[in-house]
């Protein structure tokens, strides 16, 4: 099922125990378009923190309820590492993270994106020795490419050198966790204000524009975006979006 992005913001986490706060946002791999973290803002549980939660983690997203599930006790969260929102998440940071839960690193060539979530493994002594000592010899954090789908939220989208819509939304795969088409508003438009364009027709994503640019359209997207001003949108594969969809359409 493909859900919007914009209905895991602000959502409850709830542990194997206990509520642990809300999604502030959802990082991303700006090169593999994969969902990597939930970024969730402990409250008034743990005061000032926000940590990094894996998709792998979570079993059920309640839509009506708007709930996330993760199989995480209060204590593992509480007890992983410390992060900023504020700043960029370094390599070196991932694997701490990577470590403390168990799941083998994606930057290392662990299948992610295109099936269902592996089950996550307990770090093994060697693991956790390679990390101390990475930390003892201050090794440089490798690059990383994640990027907030909030700041994506409002990105003017170009095809051919003319700008074609903004990002309202982006539709994510909850199996995968693939994001897998971006829903633009076009404001003027004959078959309605939105449009889907799938994530393959991505050419380049420019962060200090704030612009992406896709492939030239082809002839079946205003099709597309009929079928989406009804109600009716479905990605490349057939599949349909949740029903959330349809009510948010129905306010714009």
């Amino acid at each position: 099922m493909l859900r919007r992005v914009t209905k895991l913001h602000g959502s409850h986490v709830l542990a194997l125990d206990g509520e642990v706060g809300k999604v502030r946002d959802v990082y991303f791999d700006d090169v593999s378009w994969i969902v990597r973290y939930l970024i969730v803002d402990t409250g008034g549980w743990l005061p000032g923190r926000k940590v990094l939660i894996s998709p792998r983690a979570v079993g059920h997203f309640d839509r009506a309820s708007r709930t996330v599930s993760v199989s995480l006790t209060r204590e593992r969260i509480e007890a992983s590492p410390n992060i900023d929102a504020d700043k960029p998440v370094s390599r070196l940071h991932e694997s701490e993270i990577h470590s403390h839960y168990g799941y083998p690193p994606y930057w290392a060539g662990a299948q992610w994106g295109t099936g269902p979530m592996p089950p996550a493994a307990a770090p093994t002594a060697s693991d956790l020795l390679e990390l101390q000592e990475r930390r003892l010899a201050d090794e440089p954090p490798g690059e990383t490419h994640l990027r907030s789908t909030r700041e994506l939220l409002g990105y003017t989208v170009m095809a051919a050198g003319a700008e074609v819509g903004r990002v309202r939304n982006v539709l994510v795969d909850d199996e995968t966790w693939a994001i897998r088409e971006l829903i633009l508003d076009r404001g003027i438009w004959p078959f309605g204000r939105q449009v889907l364009v799938s994530r393959r027709r991505v050419q380049r994503l420019d962060w200090v524009s704030k612009s992406i640019e896709v492939a030239p359209k082809r002839k079946r997207v205003p099709q597309a975006a009929a079928s989406a001003a009804d109600g009716h949108a479905a990605d490349d594969s057939g599949r349909g979006l949740d029903s959330s969809s349809e009510s948010h359409r129905s306010r714009h």
